[in-house]
């Protein structure tokens, strides 16, 4: 399950971009449809990761990323089913991948000092 080891660095990373003082209420990931990430256990592992931590409690969003490539063959762009990688228009195999297979922490909100 590298979920968990995912999580992990999620949070360390996290950590290391927030003060000692803050407490974090939420961490936003962009997730790709291609990334091989299984959402759900991505959010257990996270929990149990985040824990003993100034994540404990926050909520992980995660901003799904459509799958989309560029065509070589007749330059087709576009979004296509992250089973499939064949060009919907001319069936090409010849494609770049555009977006959807990375993971990306996009923000991290933190509670304010007088909130707590």
């Amino acid at each position: 399950m590298h979920e968990f080891a995912l999580s992990k660095g999620i949070v360390e990373t996290v950590l290391e971009h927030i003060a000692d003082t803050d407490r974090v209420s939420r961490v936003i990931i962009d997730l790709g449809a291609f990334s091989g990430v299984e959402p759900e256990s991505l959010r257990f592992c996270y929990q149990v990761v985040a824990e003993q931590t100034v994540l404990a409690g926050s909520e992980l969003v995660l901003n799904p990323i459509p799958l989309t490539i560029r065509c070589r063959s007749c330059g087709f762009s576009g979004a296509i089913d992250a089973t499939c990688f064949l060009c919907p228009r001319c069936e090409s195999a010849d494609v770049d991948i555009l977006t959807g297979d990375r993971l990306t922490i996009k923000s991290i909100e933190v509670d304010d000092e007088q909130d707590r």
